[in-house]
């Protein structure tokens, strides 16, 4: 059966939200533009600024609306549009507050728009996804970079199209890219936490924030982030306050802000400090239950640039660990990492995992970057312990790898299976235990060739480190979590 040919578009053609089409595209981090698929997501009116979206899975734009007034008439007694909320509707897009009007005027309106060339119409920018790429490089895009649609019979044959339920599970779970195990995991929810994680799914396919400001610097957002926002927020910019971390959306509310702001440093205990000729940099300990607004603003920050990250508001069983760069006006965040308290996973900073006593490793799974950022830092790890002449390179194992550097037997088969430089050792089960190394002293010699080329890291100066396990300082902290880990 022959496969339908792309379809080229007029100037007459609307788009339909849900719908496949090609697309040109800046390529990231270079000039070159190229063809694209990708999915609408999203329509915005820059005339009243309203937003049309995808409808949520399984529902229809009426559906969803009917919805809306049976929830509000179970919570309030009434229909939210009987009610006389001033306030609230002079905040709701145009789009949003004409929901109620006669559906046939909405016909009429929008087929008298559809005859005009688009370069005469309301003029509208168009939020797409791109497929098989990671959704930090969705963006808005102008009528005229829309090429031609894509028929689904093309995306099933080429498989370029997001996959359904039924398709994924068939397939092996170690070839699903992380949304489609998220799509995968539905299936073994109950029905209502499947519809929590659909609608929150839904909610965050368009960012919200489109630049961050924050110590004097201009920053991409990547993804969403549960700001409070008025519904269909977009494209803001926040400001940022570089010390408490305090947020808004009017640089002049940061700048009187500033001006009685006491706070130089993070909340908590200061346990690292070192000074090299290019930088002094700290590192403090910051107690979310004793903390919780900062700690969830920087969850909120984070946010933006994590597509997975689920922590937002309760933080009272995590410690956060702020890096900071001193200077004369105070101490500057330039990233963090958290760690729930008891628990064996460790984001960034093994030396804690090792003083207290386990091999610490980052939650999984890892985002694409993640991928790369920690087998990078897994290899050299490895690659520095091989390259001791003391050390036998051929016939080792992983595990006594692991062993040897902190690091798991898994991060170490991950780490070397990238260059096809173990053999998985498996249990009568099928589960991997452990796996063969194959290294030699050459092999060794060609890393640590590679590396000279590359960056010089700045390494943990141990000694700097002032910390010890929190459960050997008496801490309150850990009596807490223990209780409330009981109670449940």
């Amino acid at each position: 059966m022959k496969r339908r040919a792309q379809q080229p578009l007029t100037e007459t053609d609307e788009l339909d939200l849900g719908q496949h089409y090609y697309v040109t595209r800046n390529a990231p981090s270079t000039s070159e533009v190229t063809k694209a698929a990708a999915r609408l997501i999203a329509i915005k009116n820059l005339k009243d600024g309203s937003i049309e979206r995808i409808p949520p899975p399984n529902k229809t734009k009426r559906a969803e609306r009917d919805q809306s007034q049976e929830d509000s008439k179970a919570l309030f007694g009434t229909s939210i549009m009987e009610c006389d909320y001033s306030s609230t509707i002079s905040d709701t897009p145009q789009s949003e507050s004409l929901q109620c009007d006669s559906k046939d005027a909405e016909d009429v309106k929008e087929n008298e728009d559809s005859d005009r060339p688009f370069s005469e119409r309301v003029p509208k920018l168009y939020y797409v996804h791109f497929l098989n790429a990671d959704r930090r490089l969705d963006q808005w895009l102008e009528r005229n970079r829309f090429l031609e649609r894509i028929p689904d019979s093309c995306l099933i044959a080429s498989g370029g199209a997001d996959l359904s339920q039924e398709k994924v599970a068939k397939k092996d779970d170690r070839t699903l890219t992380r949304s489609q195990k998220k799509i995968h995991s539905f299936n073994d929810l109950d029905a209502t936490t499947q519809l929590l994680e659909k609608e929150h799914e839904h909610r965050t396919l368009v960012k919200n924030v489109e630049k961050v400001y924050i110590n004097g610097y201009e920053m991409q957002s990547w993804y969403y982030s549960p700001y409070p926002f008025p519904p269909n927020t977009i494209d803001v910019s926040l400001f940022i306050c570089d010390f408490c971390l305090v947020y808004t959306r009017n640089p002049k509310e940061l700048a009187l802000h500033k001006k009685t702001c006491t706070s130089r440093e993070p909340p908590g205990d200061e346990i690292y400090r070192d000074k090299t000729k290019e930088r002094e940099i700290s590192m403090y300990e910051v107690v979310g239950k004793c903390n919780k607004s900062y700690c969830q603003s920087l969850c909120l920050l984070s946010k933006l640039f994590l597509d997975h990250k689920t922590l937002y508001f309760d933080v009272d069983t995590f410690i956060f660990y702020i890096l900071v760069e001193v200077t004369s006006s105070g101490a500057r965040i330039m990233g963090h990492f958290s760690k729930e308290i008891h628990s064996e996973n460790n984001l960034a900073c093994y030396e804690l995992s090792r003083r207290e006593g386990w091999i610490g490793t980052p939650e999984k799974p890892l985002s694409d970057l993640g991928k790369v950022t920690y087998r990078s830092y897994w290899l050299n790890r490895i690659i520095d312990y091989l390259s001791d002449e003391n050390v036998l390179v051929q016939d080792c194992f992983a595990s006594a790898i692991g062993q040897a550097v902190q690091l798991t037997t898994l991060d170490v088969l991950s780490t070397l299976e990238t260059y096809s430089l173990t053999k998985p050792i498996k249990t009568t089960a099928g589960v991997v235990q452990d796996g063969f190394v194959m290294l030699n002293r050459e092999i060794v010699d060609y890393f640590l060739e590679l590396r000279k080329n590359k960056p010089k890291q700045l390494l943990l100066n141990k000694k700097a480190l002032k910390w010890k396990p929190r459960d050997t300082r008496g801490d309150p902290i850990v009596d807490f979590v223990d209780v409330r880990s009981r109670r449940r």
